[in-house]
């Protein structure tokens, strides 16, 4: 824990402890700070070891089919030949100090949920009463995500799983056992962020879930919840950190399953990017992605050509490659490539060099695509030039 952060904790204590209550003054004894009543904590919360407690929720069902084995190569290419049973998949999510994400932040609320037979995904939280149990809060934590197929986070490749393996390092327990990790917000971006923008969580929610949150509180209010809570033993908030972090779980929960369904065909979503879609494809079935670029590319989308091209040199399918070069867009690059199949295929030296043209006059100056497009250009121009000679 970096020195700023347990700074602030130790001082919250100490303040705590310094500062007599009034029953104090009257000669009586009290806690080291005001520590809430088991009738002030919100309700179903267990201690379960001291200074850690725990709780278990579980959802309505959400038309999850258990019995739909996913692969993981969906949500990252690192993983081409896992799959998970949904019934085997630990969803998580921390609340935390703070997103620098950094030494400096700890977490104090794990929510981790698994779905069960029904469809329905069961969370199991942990909630850290202070900072003294940090060490018992990550091991239970750890030993909750340690017995799966896989762990699903949102943007936890970038935050929980690398705050978690910090803390666990810091604390003495070591890195993290080897379990496959799958960041959904990839996957997210990939299909929607050309349809629907942003694509935090609370957006995607009301976009392409259909749901919303009643009475949720902002992220960067979280961490004063529980700083309140140390500090000064106040839970009028809790319950809403509490909720915050269970419905991430479940929006987390039901992307998982969305997005595993459209790689394997199963699903269809208009508000789908059809490229992101044919990419998301193409790491569980190649035939399957080459079909939505062709709907794409005859739908009048130019990205779907080079992603086709892509597509047919992975399977070595030179010559169907080949054919797909002059539809390529009037970019630079786009342009060079159909100036060099003019000059080589077509034999059309005048086109070529027009071709080299327009991509030098596209590239931005001073690139190498600029360069490269001016040395073809003075070439291809000094050939035409001598055969009208003659």
């Amino acid at each position: 824990m970096s020195g700023n952060l347990r700074s602030r904790l130790e001082r919250m204590r100490a303040s705590a402890l310094q500062k007599p209550s009034a029953l104090q003054k009257a000669g009586e004894s009290s806690s080291a700070r005001p520590a809430p009543g088991d009738a002030e904590f919100p309700a179903g919360w267990s201690h379960i070891v001291d200074g850690v407690r725990s709780t278990s929720w579980r959802s309505p069902p959400l038309g999850i089919d258990t019995g739909q084995p996913l692969r993981l190569a969906a949500f990252s290419r690192r993983l081409p030949e896992q799959l998970a049973d949904p019934q085997r998949v630990a969803f998580f999510d921390f609340e935390t100090t703070g997103l620098s994400g950094g030494a400096g932040t700890i977490a104090f609320l794990a929510a981790i949920g698994r779905i069960d037979q029904s469809g329905s995904v069961c969370i199991t939280q942990y909630f850290l009463d202070d900072y003294p149990a940090e060490r018992a809060f990550i091991q239970h934590v750890s030993e909750a995500l340690s017995d799966v197929d896989a762990i699903a986070t949102y943007n936890g490749s970038s935050f929980d799983m690398p705050l978690l393996t910090t803390r666990r390092i810091m604390l003495g327990l070591g890195t993290m056992p080897a379990v496959p990790h799958v960041d959904v917000l990839h996957p997210v971006r990939r299909l929607y962020r050309q349809t629907i923008g942003a694509c935090a969580l609370s957006n995607i929610e009301a976009m392409i879930l259909d749901s919303a949150r009643d009475d949720d509180i902002a992220g960067a209010e979280v961490p004063d919840v529980w700083f309140d809570f140390v500090k000064k033993g106040r839970c009028t908030r809790l319950e809403q950190v509490f909720s915050h972090n269970r419905l991430d779980i479940v929006s987390l929960a039901r992307l998982f399953y969305k997005i595993g369904m459209i790689a394997k065909g199963l699903e269809t979503d208009s508000r789908c990017d059809m490229l992101g879609r044919a990419e998301i494809e193409s790491r569980v079935d190649c035939a399957r992605a080459e079909q939505t670029l062709q709907v794409a590319l005859r739908a009048g989308d130019s990205r779907a050509v080079r992603a086709l091209m892509r597509l047919y040199r992975l399977q070595e399918r030179w010559h169907e490659r080949l054919e797909l070069v002059p539809l390529l867009p009037d970019d630079a690059t786009g342009l060079f490539s159909r100036s060099v199949y003019a000059e080589r295929v077509d034999h059309n030296l005048p086109a070529a060099h027009s071709l080299a043209l327009r991509s030098m006059a596209a590239a931005r100056p001073g690139s190498a695509m600029r360069q490269r497009a001016e040395r073809r250009a003075i070439r291809l121009g000094t050939i035409v030039e001598r055969i009208s000679r003659i």
